[in-house]
């Protein structure tokens, strides 16, 4: 399991012109972490993600409870190291 905390990404077409090129040339699954607002969002992309080769699955992300937050923890203290 790969866990990153934040919500900060280069975006799908970036991920899809840029980032899965290179990922194709490991030889293991990639999965791309899914987000969005409305069940819409999370169709768009994936429809556009589905034109991305090199992709194994999905992994939505549908239970981040600090999304208000912009991805940061704000209820715990967290070390600067």
């Amino acid at each position: 399991m790969l866990n990153a905390v934040g919500l900060q990404n280069v975006g799908v077409p970036c991920l899809c012109r840029r980032k899965t090129p290179v990922l194709r040339k490991f030889d293991t699954a990639v999965i791309a972490n899914v987000f969005g607002y409305a069940l819409e969002d999370y169709v768009e992309v994936i429809r556009v993600l589905e034109d991305a080769e090199g992709l194994a699955g999905y992994e939505l992300n549908i239970s981040c409870p600090n999304v208000q937050e912009g991805g940061v923890c704000s209820s715990v203290a967290i070390p600067p190291w």
